[in-house]
């Protein structure tokens, strides 16, 4: 047993599907060796992203998308709000679809594996999820605007926000660990994107606060709209055409596999040269959403970017009028 000031260094290591015994042994730094019990363990072929997590929340009213990775041959089974389904896990990968569910502020999402291991997750809502991305005005967080901090005025449990770390990647990810469900504490508020939350938040109270709002960031400064186009959804115009690393691979990919409600875009400052075809390549980050999500209901909540001297701070010909109408005339489809 490890006690309080003990120099022992600890290992992990990864463990293979199946079953095992398990015993940790230890060695101290002068040589002493610790070993535990033997506990019997079973480690699963299924690997689940990490959205799966207690305080989760799930996209209402709409089938519910689930899926992950996995060994050929083995299966899954997810139970939600008394049904369930199961999918084979086939090249590597499962997807399981489940009725749709109304609003739920608290209920268990049980996953059991062909190789006898059961994951249940708690706490899980029901409600809106809504993907808040762009560049900088959505990245702010809360805590850096003294006027907004008090918007944060107290725990709201039924707002859940996914914070994660962003960073440019040449292929689609199908999971980024860096990151994690947490309850809108006061604390967690201020630290998430103010745009975000304060959109979220006032959809929480105009439902009376009886829909819960899941909340996942994807923002990040300076970027541009190709950086968050999947490879490829820019081949309309060879103009445009940009096939190097994105956030989109490592951001919103992973999401691809779960139910989406709404895309929240606040972004444009980074496209106001003059000429730049604005609402044709925003036409295409809608339609490649939409078609990577497999919704062509999938809703947009389009943020205009304000009046600014776009020209002194970015220097040459710049105007957020193109970019501007662009977000409107988009908006209304």
């Amino acid at each position: 047993t490890e006690t309080e000031g003990s120099s022992f260094d600890f290992k992990t290591a990864e463990i293979a599907p199946g079953h095992h015994i398990l015993q940790a042994k230890a060695i101290s730094a002068d040589g002493m060796v610790g070993y535990s019990e033997k506990v019997p363990i079973t480690v699963s072929a299924v690997k689940l992203p990490t959205m799966y997590h207690d305080d989760m929340l799930l996209q209402r009213n709409k089938p519910i998308r689930l899926g992950g990775e996995g060994k050929d041959g083995e299966t899954v089974t997810a139970s939600l709000c008394g049904t369930s389904a199961t999918a084979e896990i086939s090249g590597g990968r499962w997807e399981i679809v489940l009725p749709p569910q109304p609003a739920n502020k608290s209920t268990q999402l049980v996953l059991t594996t062909s190789d006898g291991v059961i994951i249940s997750f708690d706490n899980v809502a029901i409600g809106e999820l809504m993907l808040c991305s762009g560049q900088s005005n959505m990245q702010y967080r809360m805590e850096m605007f003294r006027n907004l901090s008090a918007n944060a005025d107290k725990d709201y449990p039924d707002i859940r926000l996914y914070n994660q770390t962003l960073t440019l990647y040449g292929a689609e990810k199908t999971d980024n660990p860096t990151g994690s469900w947490r309850i809108a504490t006061v604390d967690q508020a201020l630290r998430f994107s103010a745009m975000g939350y304060l959109v979220g938040k006032d959809y929480y109270l105009s439902q009376n606060c009886e829909v819960p709002v899941g909340l996942i960031y994807a923002a990040y400064g300076g970027a541009g709209i190709n950086a968050f186009l999947p490879r490829g959804a820019n081949k309309y115009d060879s103009d445009l055409r940009e096939d190097g690393a994105t956030y989109y691979n490592t951001a919103v990919a992973p999401w691809k596999y779960f139910t989406l409600g709404h895309v929240m875009w606040y972004q444009g400052e980074s496209n106001t040269q003059m000429n730049y075809p604005y609402e044709k390549v925003l036409t295409h980050y809608v339609d490649s959403y939409r078609s990577a999500f497999r919704d062509e209901s999938l809703n947009f909540i389009m943020i205009q970017i304000p009046i600014y001297d776009y020209p002194g701070k970015y220097g040459g010909l710049r105007s957020g009028v193109g970019v501007r109408e662009g977000q409107y005339h988009v908006s209304l489809h």
